[in-house]
C-alpha cells in the first residue's frame, strides 16, 4: 500500500466523498463553520424541561414547572435531611412575587403533563435532582456511620456527585430551570464542607476520567487551537507598506494533537478565505472533502495534475455546465471555471497548477494555503517527493500559509524557513499555535505490560528534570500520561513515607496550595501539576544529601506498579491430559480423520533476525488419529503481550487495533501460526480456497473470450475522467450483440460462480467471540467489552474471489486486514472499508500508513523493527489511537522500551526540522 501516491483519484475514492456523514458529525461540522464568526460558540443539545415541552421561555412558566414537578421532590429531600444539614433549610423560592401564567399556557402544560412525567429521565433538571439527592444521602450515611462507628463499607461516594455537579454547572444548558440551579448551588456548598482537595485528586481517575456524566452532558465548543486560528484570520491586520485593503501576510505554525479537529479547521476558514488544502497523504484530503461536501461547501480537486486542465470540480462548485436531459440534473461540467470554489484539495505534485488556478479567480491575499502534515517524508534523508516539495515552496505566490502538524518543529528549530518567508513576503506576521487539548488519557505500555510515565523511566534526577521540562515544551505528550498512575504519584509525594525523608513539600506545591478550588481540578490541570512536582522534586532532592546517589527515589511506586492486563501465555495447564508439554494440549481441536500440514508457499522464510519470533520455524507434528495435536514450542516471554489472536485477545477492548511494523508479511505469518488453528481445519480451508481459485481462473479465461466476442457500442461521453464530478450520468446506451456460443459461455460463467464455496471459520478461533474467550482468557470468563471482528458473509465472498495470497484470505476470517503494497487494489479497498466500519479486529500496516488514515483505533502496537523511527513520527503513529469522541479504554503498546525513553527525551537532532529548513526555503 502506497499512502503517499500522487495520482488521480480512483472511481472508489470519488464515490467515497459522496457518502453522507452521521447527523452527529454534521452538527460538529456546522459548529466549526459557524465558529469562525463566533469563536466562543457553545452548543448543548441536552433536553431541559422547557426545550422538551417547547413552551414559551418565560419566568412564569419556569416557576410553574418548578412548583408542579420539581418542588415536591426537593421538599422531600429538605424534610428528610434538613434537620441534619441546616444549609438545606436556606433554600427558598419567592413564589408569590410573580404573575400567574396565562390560561392558554396552562392548557398547553396540561396537554404535555403526562408525557413530561413519563420522560423525566430525559430532562436534565431531573438528572441534577438525582445527583443532589444521591450526594446528600451519601453524606448523611457517612455522617450516620461516623457517629455510630459503623464498620460497614460505604456504597456511594458523595464526592463523585459533588465533583460532577460542580463541573456540570459550568455548561450552557438551554433554558435550564433557574430554581433547580439555585438548589444545586446550596447542595454544592454543603458538599464542600465535607470535602477537601486531596480527596478529589486522589480519586481523579474515577471522578474525571471514568465519569460518564461529564462527557454525556458537556458543551460542544471549538478547541482552543481552532479559536486561535480563526481569530488570527478574522482580523484585518495591515502591514506597513501595503495598500489600503491589503492584509498582512501570515505564516502560522499550527500544532495541535491529532484527533482534535485540526484538519477540519479549513471549513471555518473558508467562510472568509479561499483555502488551498495541500495533503501529501490523499486520505486526509478525501476525509476533509467528505466533511465539506456534507455542508454543501464548494470543493475542487487537484490530484495527479500536470496542468490546470486536470483539475476537477465537484457539482456544488460548478458554474458552467450542461443539463442531463434524461435525469434533469447536472450533466457535463466546465472544469475551467472555478470562480465558486471555496476549498481546493490537492496533493503535493498538483500544488502549483492548483495555486495558479485559484489565483485566476481570487486575489492572492484572499487565499490561504493550508499545508497539512508538512513533516511527511521529512524523516527520510532522501525521498522522491522532496524535489516536488522544495519546488512548491520556491515558486509559491500565496502570502498566507498554515503549516499544520501535531509534531511540527518549534519556531526556533525552523528559523531558516521563517526568515525565508519574511524575505519573500515583507512585513509578514509569524504566529505559533500550540495546543494540548485532550479529553482522554491513552496510556503507554512497555513490552512487559506496565504503564510508563517519566518517573518510571528516569532514575537520575537531572534526567528526570530535563524530561519534565521537555514535556512542558511539548505538551502533546500529556495525552499519553496515565491519570491513574499520576494520581498514585501525587498521593505518594504527599504521604508520610515520602515527605519524612524529603523534608516535606512546601505549601505552594501541595495540592491545597496549587489548586484554589475543586472546579480547577481537571484532567489537564492534574497533568500539568504532575510536571510541576517532577521539576520541584528533581531539583530539591538532587540538592539533598539524603538523596544524592540514590538510584530511584520513586522505587516504592515502581515496586507496587501493576500490569495493565493479566497477560498469560495461553490456556491454563490444568486442561493438559497427556504426557506432552503443557504448551501442546489445551488447544481447541476439530474432529477430523486425516490432517496434513499444507504450508503457504508465499510465506517469507523464517530467519533468526527477529529473536522474538525465531520459534516460528519449529516442527509441526501431525497424526492420523481422530483428534490431532499440533505441537507448539514453548512461547518466549518476548512475545507475551502480542498474542493478539489467542491469550492476549481479550485485552483489545472497545474497538479495532492497529499493529505498525516494518516487516508486515512476517507479522501476518506470525498470527497465522499463533492462532493455533488445527491443521485439518486449515487444510479444509486451503482446499476450499484452492478450489475457488481454480474456478476463478476458469471464469477469468471465459470472461476474456466473452469480451472478445461481444460487440460493444458505447455512445457515452468518454472525455470525462472516471468518477469525476463532471462525468455524464446517462447520456448514452450500451448495446451488446449476443450469439448462441456467447450465451452458452455466459451461462457457464454463472454456473461456475455458483460453485464458489463460502469459507467459514469456527468461532472458537475468531478472537474474542464467546467460545474463543472461554478458551483463552485467564479466568475462562467472558469480557463483554472485548472487541471482536464482524466480517459479513458478502465481504468474505468478495475476499475469496480475489487473486491474493491465501494467507490474507484466512486472516480476514480472523478479522485481520493487511495493508501492504500489492497488485490487488480491490483487497486494499475492502480492508479500508472494513476499517472504516469498525469490523476488523486488527490492521497490520507499515509506519507510512499512519499518514493515510483517519480510522478509529482503540489500541496500537508499535513493532520492535521500527526502532529507527523518529520520535516525531512515533507520535504521529500514536495519534491514530483514541480518535473516538467517547472515553473508552485505550493503550499504545511498545515492543521496544528504548523507543519510549526516546519519546520523552530531547533528541540530539530533530531530523524533521533539519529537512524542513532544507526544503522549505528558496536557497
Amino acid at each position: 500500500m502506497d499512502t503517499l501516491t500522487q495520482t488521480k483519484l480512483s472511481r472508489a475514492e470519488w464515490k467515497s466523498i459522496e457518502s453522507p456523514v452521521t447527523p452527529q458529525e454534521k452538527t460538529i461540522l456546522g459548529l466549526i463553520r459557524d465558529g469562525f464568526h463566533h469563536v466562543n460558540i457553545r452548543m448543548n443539545d441536552t433536553l431541559t424541561m422547557m426545550t422538551f415541552t417547547k413552551l414559551e421561555n418565560t419566568v412564569e412558566i419556569h416557576l410553574f414547572l418548578y412548583q408542579k414537578f420539581l418542588k415536591p421532590e426537593i421538599m422531600k429531600i429538605v424534610e428528610k435531611y434538613g434537620t441534619v444539614f441546616s444549609t438545606l433549610m436556606d433554600f427558598n423560592v419567592k413564589e408569590n412575587a410573580l404573575k400567574k401564567i396565562k390560561s392558554v399556557d396552562a392548557i398547553r402544560i396540561k396537554n404535555v403533563e403526562s408525557n413530561l412525567v413519563e420522560n423525566q429521565s430525559k430532562m436534565f433538571e431531573f438528572t441534577l435532582l438525582d445527583l443532589c439527592k444521591n450526594m446528600i444521602r451519601s453524606i448523611y450515611l457517612w455522617h450516620k456511620k461516623a457517629s455510630s462507628k459503623s464498620s460497614k463499607k460505604k456504597e456511594e461516594d458523595p464526592i463523585l456527585y459533588l465533583y460532577t455537579l460542580i463541573q456540570l454547572k459550568k455548561n450552557n444548558f438551554l433554558h435550564l430551570n433557574p430554581h433547580i440551579s439555585v438548589f444545586c448551588d446550596i447542595v454544592i456548598s454543603l458538599g464542600k464542607e465535607y470535602t477537601d482537595l486531596n480527596s478529589i485528586c486522589n480519586n481523579a481517575a474515577t471522578y474525571i476520567e471514568k465519569n460518564p456524566y461529564l462527557l454525556q452532558y458537556e458543551d460542544r465548543t471549538l478547541f482552543s487551537h481552532q479559536k486561535e486560528i480563526f481569530s488570527i484570520f478574522k482580523g484585518k491586520g495591515q502591514s506597513q507598506g501595503l495598500g489600503l485593503g491589503q492584509e498582512t501576510p501570515k505564516l502560522v505554525l499550527y500544532m495541535a494533537p491529532t484527533g482534535t479537529g485540526k484538519t477540519l479547521s479549513p471549513i471555518g476558514l473558508s467562510e472568509k478565505y479561499r483555502v488551498l488544502f495541500v495533503c501529501v497523504a490523499r486520505h486526509v484530503g478525501l476525509a476533509l472533502a467528505k466533511s465539506a461536501i456534507s455542508l454543501e461547501k464548494k470543493v475542487a480537486f487537484a490530484f495527479g495534475c500536470e496542468t490546470a486542465s486536470d483539475i476537477r470540480l465537484h457539482y456544488f462548485s460548478a458554474v458552467d455546465y450542461t443539463i442531463n436531459k434524461r435525469s434533469g440534473g447536472i450533466g457535463k461540467v466546465d472544469n475551467a471555471n472555478g470562480s465558486n470554489v471555496e476549498i481546493m484539495i490537492c496533493d503535493a505534485q498538483s500544488y502549483l497548477p492548483a495555486m495558479y488556478y485559484m489565483m485566476g479567480f481570487n486575489p492572492v491575499e484572499r487565499i490561504v494555503t493550508y499545508w497539512d502534515e508538512p513533516t511527511i517524508t521529512m524523516d527520510y534523508l532522501e525521498h522522491p517527493l522532496h524535489t516536488t516539495i522544495h519546488k512548491n515552496w520556491q515558486e509559491n505566490k500565496i502570502p498566507n500559509i498554515i503549516l499544520s502538524c501535531a509534531t511540527l518543529p518549534r519556531e526556533d528549530e525552523i528559523s531558516v524557513t521563517i526568515q525565508d518567508f519574511r524575505e519573500t513576503f515583507p512585513g509578514a506576521e509569524i504566529h505559533t499555535i500550540t495546543s494540548y487539548d485532550c479529553k482522554k488519557s491513552i496510556p503507554i505500555l512497555n513490552k512487559d505490560g506496565y504503564c510508563v510515565l517519566p518517573h518510571f523511566l528516569f532514575s537520575d534526577l537531572v534526567e528526570l528534570r530535563e524530561c519534565a521540562e521537555y514535556c512542558e515544551n511539548n505538551k502533546t505528550l500529556l495525552r499519553y500520561f496515565d491519570l491513574a498512575e499520576i494520581v498514585r504519584f501525587i498521593e505518594f509525594c504527599h504521604s508520610t513515607a515520602f515527605t519524612e525523608g524529603a523534608g516535606g513539600l512546601p505549601d505552594y506545591i501541595r495540592i491545597s496550595g496549587y489548586f484554589a478550588d475543586i472546579s480547577d481540578i481537571t484532567m489537564n490541570s492534574l497533568k500539568l501539576y504532575y510536571l510541576e512536582l517532577l521539576k520541584y522534586l528533581s531539583k530539591s532532592l538532587s540538592s539533598d544529601s539524603t538523596y544524592v546517589g540514590k538510584t530511584n527515589c520513586f522505587e516504592a511506586l515502581e515496586k507496587t506498579r501493576l500490569k495493565r492486563f493479566d497477560i498469560t501465555s495461553g490456556p491454563s495447564s490444568s486442561s493438559t491430559s497427556s504426557s506432552t508439554s503443557s504448551s501442546t494440549s489445551s488447544m481447541p481441536l476439530s474432529r477430523t480423520t486425516s490432517m496434513q500440514y499444507m504450508p503457504t508457499t508465499s510465506q517469507p522464510p523464517i530467519t533468526k533476525s527477529h529473536s522474538d519470533m525465531s520459534f516460528l520455524g519449529s516442527t509441526i507434528v501431525t497424526t492420523n488419529s481422530v483428534t490431532a495435536v499440533t505441537k507448539q514450542p514453548e512461547i518466549p516471554a518476548s512475545v507475551q503481550g502480542i498474542l493478539l489472536t489467542t491469550s492476549d485477545a481479550y485485552t483489545l477492548t472497545d474497538g479495532p487495533t492497529i499493529f505498525l511494523a516494518e516487516d508486515i508479511e512476517r507479522i501476518a505469518t506470525f498470527y497465522m501460526k499463533m492462532s493455533k488453528i488445527p491443521e485439518g481445519m486449515l487444510q479444509n480451508i486451503s482446499q476450499t480456497i484452492l478450489q475457488n481459485d481454480k474456478l476463478l481462473k476458469e471464469i477469468e479465461e471465459l470472461d476474456v473470450i466473452v469480451e472478445k466476442k461481444l460487440q460493444v457500442k458505447d455512445n457515452s461521453d468518454k472525455t470525462n475522467s472516471a468518477g469525476g464530478g463532471s462525468s455524464s450520468s446517462g447520456g448514452g446506451r450500451e448495446k451488446r450483440v449476443w450469439d448462441p456460443e456467447t450465451e452458452n459461455m455466459m451461462e457457464k460463467i454463472n454456473q461456475l460462480r455458483k460453485k464458489i464455496q463460502m469459507v467459514n471459520m469456527d468461532p472458537t478461533y475468531i478472537p474474542n467471540t464467546v467460545p474463543h474467550q472461554k478458551v483463552w482468557t485467564p479466568t475462562k470468563s467472558v469480557h463483554e467489552n472485548a472487541f471482536m471482528p464482524s466480517v459479513d458473509e458478502e465481504t468474505v465472498r468478495e475476499i475469496m474471489m480475489l487473486e491474493i495470497d491465501r494467507t490474507f484470505k484466512i486472516l480476514v476470517l480472523l478479522g485481520i486486514g493487511v495493508l501492504i503494497k500489492q497488485e490487488c487494489l480491490a483487497y486494499e479497498e475492502i480492508v479500508k472499508r472494513l476499517a472504516h466500519d469498525q469490523r476488523l479486529f486488527i490492521i497490520l500496516a507499515s509506519s507510512d500508513y499512519i499518514y493515510g488514515t483517519n480510522y478509529q483505533f482503540c489500541h496500537g502496537i508499535v513493532g520492535k523493527d521500527l526502532t529507527n523511527m523518529t520520535p516525531q513520527k512515533t507520535l504521529q503513529a500514536m495519534g491514530r489511537i483514541g480518535r473516538n469522541n467517547i472515553q473508552q479504554e485505550y493503550t499504545v503498546r511498545f515492543r521496544d522500551d528504548d523507543m519510549i525513553r526516546g519519546l520523552f527525551s530531547c533528541p540530539l537532532e530533530n531530523r524533521e526540522a533539519v529537512m524542513m529548513e532544507r526544503l522549505f526555503s528558496r536557497d
